[in-house]
């Protein structure tokens, strides 16, 4: 297998001949691999651009290869080490030729991570618990408190207390709740 240089792979159902990440599994796996599917495969961007064509590269393939597993390894442990390797014999040869892969962070993208649920609270004492988007403006607040509590605010009437109980006045009523910190289970409260 190692010494295959041409390879041409048809009606594989988990192999699609349009699928590039197969493409690239198949390239990155196999490193003496001249021709793929009858389609060269250049070594790097620049070979690429003698052929006139768009193609996966050799070097773009293998850092993908890197970065598809890039976690997995980075929670290798002595135990399950072996047979990561054993899946992927090529990878300790990448890793010298490219550099450590890029390690993926997932990011909350949800509603959910860009919600806050805060209490709010009127002046005689009620508290309303809401949920309210972290670029909530401060202005939408005070018509809040003046539509849930009858309470008219004025810029600068607006408190905001966190779990640490220091107190922070919303006095700029075109800021966000993302610029003044707010945080889950803050309180705002008026201050007249």
């Amino acid at each position: 297998m190692n010494s295959l240089t041409h390879l041409s792979v048809n009606n594989i159902t988990t192999v699609g001949e349009n699928n590039d990440d197969s493409r690239q599994e198949i390239i990155a796996r196999m490193e003496n691999l001249l021709h793929l599917n009858r389609t060269f495969i250049p070594s790097t961007d620049a070979d690429c651009l003698s052929t006139g064509a768009k193609l996966n590269t050799r070097r773009g393939a293998e850092i993908d290869y890197l970065n598809r597993r890039a976690n997995e390894w980075y929670a290798l442990t002595p135990q399950n080490s072996e047979q990561f390797y054993k899946v992927n014999p090529r990878w300790k040869k990448l890793v010298k030729k490219l550099g450590e892969p890029v390690q993926q962070v997932k990011m909350a993208t949800t509603m959910e991570s860009k919600m806050l649920k805060l209490k709010l609270t009127s002046k005689s004492g009620e508290i309303i618990e809401k949920e309210l988007i972290k670029t909530t403006k401060i202005k939408l607040i005070q018509v809040m408190f003046k539509k849930l509590f009858k309470e008219k605010i004025k810029d600068g009437q607006l408190n905001l207390l966190d779990d640490c109980g220091r107190i922070f006045p919303l006095d700029n009523s075109d800021s966000s709740l993302d610029d003044v910190n707010a945080a889950s289970g803050d309180t705002i409260f008026s201050s007249t």
